[in-house]
């Protein structure tokens, strides 16, 4: 019951989050196809990897710390426990040399940056640009989640799920409040909605964890297997009959299995159920 209970709270507290960053019921994973894809599919599991690995250089590396008034420092200490003197001592130390001391405060939200780690998806299966990207040349597959679902065991009973965002696109580095008590996560969350705007086409969604690797995600919520379109034409390792066969036989419950093929007319995807 007590379980049942937490379930519930844990539950409504996501939908929040999910209403609040205005993430779809459906998201999608590129991939492409290889010795970990049949594993992570054999075993129900999205890596989660460190922001440092991420291919864009600038992600969740790039950022402005907010100057402080006097009063943001002088709270800021005092949540710290610090006498009025010591406040005092620091806070005028701290204006012989603002810059150094905001230099200080950014190498530490690198540091408490590089604790976290992200599985990145997105809000469409159509992005030609993503499927060559991450999905081997259109060779590999897409994913299609129900994204409340997604992470059930983990997020509602483990708790390993902290937070989903929706990335926001800026043309400028955004900027953090370090100085302020009791929002310093929040801050560093606000690290990972951020990207610059020539990224926007992703549409990106972003989990966030503070375990590091593999972590199991709910059958269930698996609705789709999408093929790349160049699957269709070459697929001299029969990736596609391999991939229909595990899924099948470890017991995914809801997968429609998709076939991409190129429009005739336009630039863009098709896709066509598989008839099993």
């Amino acid at each position: 019951m007590k379980k049942e209970i937490e379930f519930n709270i844990i539950k409504e507290k996501m939908e929040k989050i999910m209403h609040d960053e205005n993430i779809p019921k459906i998201i999608y994973k590129y991939m492409p196809i290889n010795e970990y894809t049949f594993k992570n599919l054999l075993n129900n599991q999205i890596l989660f990897s460190s922001p440092k690995d991420f291919n864009d250089p600038f992600d969740c590396k790039m950022f402005k710390i907010a100057k402080p008034s006097r009063k943001n420092l002088e709270d800021y200490f005092k949540k710290l426990n610090k006498t009025s003197e010591q406040i005092n001592n620091i806070t005028n130390d701290y204006y012989k040399n603002p810059e150094d001391n905001l230099k200080h405060a950014q190498e530490t939200v690198k540091k408490d940056v590089e604790d976290y780690s992200i599985a990145c998806f997105s809000c469409t299966k159509e992005n030609i640009l993503m499927w060559s990207h991450y999905s081997d040349n259109h060779k590999g597959i897409c994913l299609t989640f129900d994204s409340l679902n997604l992470f059930k065991k983990s997020l509602h009973i483990d708790k390993t799920i902290l937070n989903v965002l929706r990335v926001k696109y800026v043309p400028d580095y955004p900027e953090i409040n370090y100085f302020i008590p009791n929002k310093f996560k929040e801050e560093v969350y606000n690290m990972f909605k951020y990207k610059y705007n020539f990224w926007d086409k992703e549409k990106e969604v972003r989990f966030i964890s503070e375990k590091r690797g593999l972590i199991s995600f709910n059958k269930e919520a698996l609705l789709e297997i999408n093929f790349g379109c160049k699957l269709e034409e070459d697929d001299p390792d029969d990736n596609r009959k391999k991939i229909i066969e595990l899924v099948e036989l470890y017991n995914y419950p809801n997968v429609k299995f998709l076939q991409a093929t190129k429009c005739e007319d336009k630039f863009g995807l098709n896709f066509k159920k598989i008839d099993i």
